[in-house]
């Protein structure tokens, strides 16, 4: 008895669907290890499941047609693709077709099992929940690339940060918190270590973090703390040593990577993202897993970061176009004025100072989720936070669009609050380091360490200590403006630099590349926060006791421009290939468009 044309068709279209499945099935058992060996991102059960949802509509559609359609397809891809492990599943489409053509039916009767393989691979075991916890868990969190400027906690007129002014409502706000550099490697560096970048021989010239004086991570490690470390930023990662002594390491970029393992969801154009949910979602998941010992998570969320329109409702201050606003100025930051000739056009620099903003405000929409997802989880009365950021970012300030170089307010000033459970609200208004962060979560922590250095003041004014910041040589900087043909557009900035900021004055020297002659600047912050009038020329005006500071601060930025020779005569930094490197690429870097 012939099996009736509805019946025949509803066995097409599941041989169809069955064909998608093992697909997924094949890639998730040899493909999806294979790209996450030597990572710690986890399998997120999440990525199979989403290919079958999307995949198994289109092979039951695919059956429909003919029930060898979809075999085919898939067989054709495989052969397209020239991948491996794609190759192994146009074998099991061959072996699927012989069967189905020697039993004369169709295999239809195989799905309980593929059913039952899938279910395998997609379960999961949930957490177990956290109880009686015997030390705080510190949280650590760099929104990438946000400056104090940019920020309403910091008198913004648009309201970029509101989850940042709540918490600075039950913490410590840094008024005037200073990064170590002006980019990511060594600053990062300096807020691990609480060394300076040449102290550490990680900077511009030299962009790894060497063995040498213990993280913060290490010493907490040592000390009880499990470590995680969730970074959408590249340049933050094993390979330039930044996250020495984190015991599980996730990556923004290693993360797509996981995703790309499955053929039907690297099809579906993806949509921008710098892949911070993901990210929040992960470290919650991870401390989901510690029980009763305390955790050290260190989240790098990337937001921010240029290319500006990335960033979800990263237009919703209203910036007309902001693709193409978005697009210019990006390649303005990396490749100079004459990578865009008719940069600025009238009004462009505000709305990308718009658009930026509302990057920002997307980074601060992350401190909400993770708050959110801290506090379902009963761990926020028992966790240490801390907000701050690495650097800021330039418009054209100074000569200068982006980061990476100019030792400038509006690349060095970056937000910082500090959240201790048990401790009120309280304002600290003096210039600090984002260096002295490492010995004040010591401290919290309760491990001791004598070289760590000295550890924020938690209320009241910063002691009246100068605050160091320090650029080398931009190499990266001035190889992508020579690819662009545009290095003479970063005239003065390349140098080697010191800034010395104490109270209200700030200090500058810049030593040229070229041997020509140094170069001092000199600014009143209280009266000339933007730096835009150099008093160098008239300190011999200046009244008495500003004189004596004045004198201080030279000797103290002499010191340190005395050790640029030796701290660039280092071994090369570290190789940077594949998926890496086109991820730093897309950000600008590395002779990215």
């Amino acid at each position: 008895m012939q099996p009736s044309p509805q019946r025949s068709r509803l066995h097409h279209a599941m041989a169809g669907g069955m064909a998608v499945a093992v697909m997924v099935l094949v890639e998730a058992a040899l493909r999806w290890p294979a790209v996450l060996h030597g990572s710690d991102v986890r399998a997120d059960p999440t990525l199979p499941q989403a290919t079958l949802l999307l995949g198994l509509p289109l092979g039951l559609v695919l059956g429909l047609v003919h029930r060898r359609v979809a075999l085919a397809a898939l067989f054709l891809l495989a052969l397209t693709l020239g991948d491996p492990v794609l190759a192994s599943v146009g074998v099991v489409v061959i072996a699927a077709i012989a069967v189905e053509l020697a039993w004369r039916r169709p295999l239809v009767g195989a799905m309980p099992f593929f059913v039952l393989l899938g279910a395998c691979v997609l379960l999961r075991t949930p957490a177990a929940p956290r109880d009686n916890p015997v030390a705080p868990d510190i949280v650590v969190v760099v929104l990438d690339t946000v400056s104090a400027r940019s920020t309403s906690l910091h008198g913004n007129v648009l309201p970029t940060t509101p989850n940042l002014q709540a918490l600075a409502a039950e913490g410590t706000s840094y008024r005037h918190a200073l990064a170590a550099a002006p980019w990511t490697v060594p600053s990062h560096a300096a807020l691990f270590t609480g060394r300076l970048p040449q102290d550490l021989g990680c900077h511009h010239e030299h962009p790894q973090l060497d063995p040498g004086p213990p993280t913060t991570a290490e010493l907490l490690g040592a000390a009880g703390y499990r470590t995680g470390a969730f970074i959408a930023n590249p340049w933050v990662g094993d390979f330039n040593g930044l996250t020495r002594g984190f015991g599980h390491v996730e990556s923004g970029w290693e993360r797509a990577r996981a995703a790309r393992a499955f053929t039907l969801l690297s099809l579906v154009p993806s949509r921008p993202s710098k892949g911070g949910a993901g990210l929040v979602a992960a470290s919650l998941d991870w401390l989901d897993e510690s029980g009763d010992q305390p955790s050290m998570l260190f989240l790098n969320l990337l937001e921010a970061h240029s290319p500006f329109h990335q960033a979800a409702d990263a237009d919703r201050f209203g910036v007309v176009d902001p693709l193409s606003v978005s697009e210019r100025t990006h390649r303005v930051q990396h490749g100079g004025l004459s990578a865009v000739p008719d940069y600025p056009r009238p009004g462009e620099l505000d709305a990308a100072r718009t658009l930026y903003a509302g990057a920002v405000h997307a980074s601060d929409a992350l401190l909400a989720t993770l708050r959110a997802g801290l506090e379902e989880r009963g761990r926020w009365n028992d966790t240490v936070l801390v907000v701050t950021s690495d650097h800021g970012e330039a418009f054209g300030e100074h000569g200068f669009h982006g980061h990476m170089v100019g030792l400038y307010q509006e690349s060095l000033h970056v937000p910082l609050v500090l959240r201790v459970p048990g401790q009120g609200p309280a304002e600290v208004t003096g210039p600090v380091s984002l260096s002295r962060l490492h010995p004040t979560l010591l401290r919290i922590a309760g491990v001791a360490d004598p070289d760590a250095g000295l550890p924020l003041p938690l209320s009241g004014p910063a002691e009246d200590l100068p605050v160091i910041s320090e650029q080398l040589r931009p190499v990266q900087v001035l190889s992508d403006f020579e690819r662009e043909g545009g290095a003479s557009h970063l005239g003065e900035l390349d140098a080697r630099a010191v800034r010395v900021v104490q109270g209200t004055l700030a200090l500058s020297l810049q030593v040229p590349a070229d041997g020509g002659p140094e170069r001092w600047r000199l600014y009143d912050l209280a009266a000339d926060p933007t730096e835009t009038h150099d008093l160098w020329p008239q300190r011999t005006e200046l009244d008495e006791a500003t004189q004596v500071r004045v004198g201080e601060l030279v000797a103290v930025a002499e010191g340190r421009a005395a050790r640029f020779e030796a701290s660039s005569a280092v071994a090369a930094g570290p190789q940077v290939e594949g998926d890496l490197r086109a991820q730093l690429e897309a950000l600008g870097y590395l002779g990215g468009d």
